[in-house]
């Protein structure tokens, strides 16, 4: 036996129109909790209201159907969807009853904004975690920058020495300010620049023997692979570069400058 179409007017029938959808008016359901009580006798009184017969019985009900074009989609929505417009069939009823009414214009509005709030949280959500992220970037890099600071470098040379001389020789009570500039530089050339014996002898760290025959010396100090590399391009760079210090050679400033480098420590 062939299910109808319920809707006034309406004349689709499972035979004709194999192509629709033809829906069950829902029923109470009773076994799912309160809640689903509540949703689905709400539903189903929707329903027999949008089909507005008076001759419905129990038998029609049982028996035939609701079509798909009475739908927005083709097909009623599902239960718990009760803000989708296929919750109750509105379309092509044989009545005006639900047309245009206010409430459905109130429904659609309602389920517009739950939409819209809902793409909010997520922007906000997205917002949120991408703020959280770069903070904890700069977090990690300002902590990585302080441990590199804190690296404090041994070698000083003999103009830095010097530069402290002065300044230790600037600080000198007020009746001092009126020593000649000549007495002022012989006290710092003895201070610095002669030879004494209880001075240490010039260092040898970093001298083309320190690294001679060990490699992982060369890799853990400068970060070039070999010490054959590390010699090869001191003699491209050497005669390029004027010397600064007068107690380091050549070759330890070029070494210490590689070890800045690889360590990212400002000059």
């Amino acid at each position: 036996m062939p299910s109808f179409c319920l809707i006034v007017g309406c004349s689709n029938d499972k035979k004709r129109r194999p192509d629709l959808s033809f829906c069950r008016v829902p029923k109470v359901i009773t076994s799912q909790g309160e809640q689903t009580v509540i949703v689905s006798n709400e539903r189903r009184t929707r329903w027999l209201a949008a089909i507005s017969r008076d001759d419905l019985t129990e038998s029609k009900l049982e028996n035939d159907r609701v079509c798909g074009i009475h739908f927005h989609s083709g097909k009623a929505a599902s239960l718990w969807d009760k803000f989708n417009l296929d919750w109750v069939p509105s379309l092509h009823l044989g009545h005006s009853k639900l047309k245009s009414s206010d409430k459905q214009d109130k429904q659609q509005e309602r389920a517009q904004r739950i939409r819209e709030r809902r793409k909010r949280e997520r922007e906000r959500e997205e917002q949120d975690q991408s703020v959280k992220e770069k903070k904890a970037r700069e977090d990690g890099s300002e902590a990585h920058g302080d441990r590199i600071r804190d690296i404090s470098f041994a070698v000083q040379d003999e103009e830095d020495l010097a530069e402290e001389g002065n300044n230790m020789a600037t600080q000198t009570e007020p009746s001092e300010l009126t020593q000649s500039r000549s007495t002022q530089t012989e006290q710092c050339d003895y201070m610095f620049r002669t030879p004494k014996p209880w001075m240490p002898e010039k260092s040898t760290v970093f001298e083309q023997e320190f690294f001679a025959g060990d490699d992982g010396k060369v890799r853990f100090y400068t970060g070039l692979p070999s010490r054959e590399v590390l010699m090869k391009t001191f003699s491209f760079v050497s005669p390029h570069v004027n010397r600064r210090s007068l107690s380091l050679s050549k070759f330890q400033e070029f070494v210490l400058v590689l070890i800045k480098l690889r360590l990212t420590v400002p000059h």
